[in-house]
C-alpha cells in the first residue's frame, strides 16, 4: 500500500485465492469508510441512482 495523491494504491504481486482477496477488499473498504447501502444476500447487487432530490435504490439479481 502506498499513498498516491490524496488516495492509496495497492499492489498485489501474486495470484491470491478468493478468501485473501475478499479479506483484503473488506479491509480496504473499511479503512476508506465505505459501507454498503444495505445488506443483501449473495448474488444480489444493490445500487443507488439520484435524480434531483429523489434517490432510487435498485436490487438486481
Amino acid at each position: 500500500m502506498n499513498q498516491y495523491g490524496k488516495g492509496l494504491a495497492y499492489y498485489i504481486g501474486t495470484h491470491p485465492d478468493e478468501h485473501y482477496l475478499l479479506t483484503l477488499l473488506k479491509d480496504i473498504l473499511k479503512n476508506a469508510d465505505i459501507h454498503p447501502l444495505l445488506e443483501a444476500p449473495n448474488g444480489v447487487e444493490v445500487t443507488m441512482r439520484k435524480k434531483g432530490k429523489v434517490a432510487f435504490i435498485f436490487l438486481l439479481m
